[in-house]
């Protein structure tokens, strides 16, 4: 067993000679000999189990502990920092881009400020051109009912135009014909008249 003043001194040693029952971590466990030592690495590969394990929490107020616990915390080299590199495996055609939600499927954002000012007015321009749109629609349908009114006026005195106009033709037609009608009276006692002239004219003659 080494001397408890080296720093070769061997926690193994000191369980087994105040602790019968002790038992060791590894079976091929070898007792530390006088003037050989062993690094943290060679404890490791006989299977010595470390201070820190919860096997030996239960001896952390004893002094020889304590000290075991301090001497290997000082000389225990801090473990380099592991990168692991890119996965072989993944495919070539492998898009990061496919596991994230497009900004599309994200919930709005909440502040109004993140809106840059150009859309938004932008937006204003839109509402403001759909009130004029509504304003210019409705004039447009009021300026089309104001000329079928006119239009409708217009046909109806038209309609009444050639109604008098109608009956103005009418009214000539009967003139006409009643003028026509007086000529030949008028004619037929020429006629007649001019016979019975005739007729007292022969008869004087004869006489």
């Amino acid at each position: 067993m080494s001397s408890p003043n080296h720093h070769t001194f061997n926690i193994e040693d000191v369980f087994s000679s105040n602790f019968p029952d002790y038992i060791p971590a590894s079976p091929d466990y070898v007792p530390a000999l006088p003037g050989k030592t062993y690094s943290s690495s060679s404890n490791n590969s006989f299977g010595l189990v470390p201070i820190a394990s919860p096997t030996l929490s239960l001896f952390h107020k004893d002094p020889y502990v304590k000290v075991m616990h301090a001497y290997y915390a000082k000389e225990s080299p801090i473990p380099p920092l592991v990168i692991v590199p890119p996965s072989p495996m993944l495919s070539p055609m492998f898009n990061p881009q496919e596991f994230f939600f497009p900004e599309e499927l994200l919930p709005p954002k909440k502040r109004g400020h993140e809106l840059s000012l150009d859309r938004i007015e932008n937006i204003k321009d839109n509402i403001e051109g759909l009130r004029k749109g509504r304003v210019i629609i409705q004039q447009d349908v009021d300026n089309l009912e104001t000329e079928l009114q006119e239009t409708r006026a217009q046909v109806a005195k038209l309609q009444r135009k050639q109604l008098g106009q109608n009956n103005k033709i009418a009214l000539a037609r009967f003139r006409i014909a009643n003028l026509e009608q007086i000529i030949k009276e008028i004619q037929a006692h020429y006629q007649a008249d001019k016979e019975s002239l005739l007729d007292t004219i022969y008869e004087l003659k004869i006489n």
